[in-house]
């Protein structure tokens, strides 16, 4: 929800919400190597967010992947 409240959020934010979703993600899993090799590449990850949020439209299809999964882990 936090990621959805744009205008609002700026791109810093929607980086570190991105990271967060997906580091949550990997602490569910309880799966420590995945844990540990998503922080270990944190500072990637937040390069290739940025990257990848410079193109028109790249937001709301980050949005609609990031329910998409949540409803799929909700499953």
């Amino acid at each position: 929800r936090e990621m959805e409240a744009e205008p609002a959020v700026t791109m810093e934010e929607f980086i570190e919400l991105d990271l967060q979703f997906h580091l949550a993600i990997a602490q569910g899993s309880h799966n420590p190597v995945l844990e540990q090799m998503l922080r270990t590449i944190r500072g990637l990850l937040a390069e290739w967010i940025l990257r990848s949020q410079k193109d028109q439209g790249a937001r709301p299809l980050a949005q609609s992947g990031h329910r998409a999964l949540l409803a799929a882990l909700r499953k």
